[in-house]
């Protein structure tokens, strides 16, 4: 009988943890989407109320121009709070920013911070959590008992701790996100600018050609630097978006990698404590091998941002594309791909990084499998080419026959978390990985694609001769 009470309770501790990881992980995932920040919010505080089984909850976030607290989600409470503003520095929302500490309230009425529209709305008793980033106020998060006799404890608080820290991450980045967009925006608003004064130089250059003939010739010269140019600003502009995610992309992975170096600590030491019996094991690798696929992402977010770097040193291509294969093949097989390599065998070693260059082709091998979801070919070839006097380049294709890619979704295709696949079948990260680790080996990556006519990447990294 007390064997069985012990698995009960141990079941319902193992349930617990369980829903409170879910809640968490809801709330992390948020921060690496392009979620409207109104719909992070409502995910965030129903996956607070519902973790701890509260009665309601709100979330006040901090306009910095006017300094002042405005509560735009209010879960279970009336709708007229959604309406309510408070001086920065007021209420308990104020107290807790203003001391960077969470609070626990037993009875919210008697505070003399108390805001008497919460009062007129039932609220009673709360925990009360300040959303910081890099020691920064964004706002609050509020969980709330309607009566008296609920009473939060230390270990709820913990919880919503867990909650607040991603769901300040996720403001963040969301913010981060919009200034990129706007910048974005202005930079092509000036490239299109730039585009139109151009067309309107070269049509009056054309009308001195069409008068001037013996100067024929210079019209060809002068369309091939237009064209040049115009190359050169799109190179730019792909650029400029690359630095700027790159900085978001570091910043994300550094926020996320201490939590998960704790996660799989601690996920091991529990798996060598039980016992090989134990029928919790299994979930214990679960959650182990989620950290580890977790960490793989954060690892790729740091080669992204170029911040995870190695030196150098004399690398086989073939032999990293054949590394990529192993450890994409099961995948491959059971999609019913099948995948045809055509190596060169007097391919010169270049000066790179064995594993970016690995993963730069198992990116490749995904993409081209997420393409072909009922099956297909994929073609890898590699080939030696010259390139003046003193200079080789070692060609990589990566052909599929997928489903393609339009004129528009080509133009965008190395943009980071932007995807054509659907949710849950990648993050937008993939390509833009292997565009900066091709970038960071002074190489170049070109695509063509057609809507039903599989995709061709063909990348071309330099050899210099000896």
């Amino acid at each position: 009988m007390k064997i069985r009470k012990r698995v009960e309770k141990k079941t319902k501790e193992w349930e617990e943890s369980n829903k409170a990881l879910q809640s968490i992980t809801k709330v992390l995932s948020l921060a690496v989407s392009e979620v409207p920040l109104k719909k992070i919010l409502e995910t965030s505080i129903v996956a607070a109320v519902e973790l701890i089984g509260a009665d309601a909850g709100s979330i006040g976030i901090l306009d910095k121009e006017k300094n002042i607290i405005r509560y735009p989600v209010n879960y279970k409470m009336p709708d007229f709070l959604n309406r309510v503003t408070a001086p920065a520095g007021k209420g308990i929302a104020g107290y807790v920013m203003t001391k960077k500490k969470p609070m626990i309230i037993d009875d919210y009425p008697s505070m003399p911070q108390a805001l008497k529209e919460f009062i007129r709305g039932g609220l009673k008793t709360l925990i009360a959590v300040p959303l910081m980033y890099r020691g920064e106020a964004l706002g609050t998060l509020g969980v709330f008992g309607l009566s008296l006799k609920r009473r939060f404890t230390e270990e709820e608080l913990e919880k919503i701790l867990a909650i607040a820290d991603n769901l300040s991450l996720a403001i963040s980045h969301t913010s981060a996100h919009i200034e990129r967009k706007k910048a974005e925006e202005d930079l092509e608003k000036y490239a299109k600018d730039l585009e139109t004064s151009t067309k309107e130089l070269m049509d009056f250059r054309r009308a001195i050609l069409n008068i001037l003939e013996d100067i024929t010739e210079a019209k060809g010269e002068i369309e091939k630097a237009y064209g040049e140019l115009k190359e050169t600003q799109e190179q730019l502009i792909q650029a400029g978006k690359m630095a700027s995610t790159g900085q978001l992309a570091a910043g994300v992975a550094h926020e996320l990698n201490n939590p998960l170096v704790g996660v799989l600590n601690f996920s091991q030491l529990l798996r060598e404590r039980m016992k090989k019996d134990d029928p919790n094991s299994e979930y214990v690798k679960m959650i182990e091998k989620g950290a580890l696929q977790c960490q793989r992402i954060v690892r790729g977010l740091l080669t992204f941002s170029r911040q995870d770097r190695e030196p150098f040193q004399p690398t086989d291509v073939n032999k990293s594309i054949q590394e990529a294969l192993l450890l994409a093949e099961t995948q491959v097989k059971l999609q019913k791909i099948k995948v045809k390599c055509h190596f060169a065998s007097n391919l010169p070693k270049i000066m790179g990084s064995a594993n970016q260059l690995q993963q730069m082709a198992l990116n490749m091998i995904i993409n081209a499998r997420d393409a072909m979801l009922q099956g297909g070919n994929l073609t890898i070839i590699t080939r030696l080419r010259s390139q003046g006097l003193k200079r080789e380049l070692i060609e990589v294709i990566f052909q599929d026959t997928g489903v393609g890619m339009t004129r528009e979704e080509m133009i965008r295709v190395f943009d980071p978390f932007v995807t054509t696949k659907k949710p849950g079948r990648g993050t937008g990260l993939g390509l833009a990985i292997s565009y900066g680790i091709i970038k960071n080996h002074g190489g170049d990556i070109k695509v063509d694609s057609g809507r039903g006519k599989g995709t061709t990447f063909t990348i071309m990294l330099s050899v210099t001769k000896k």
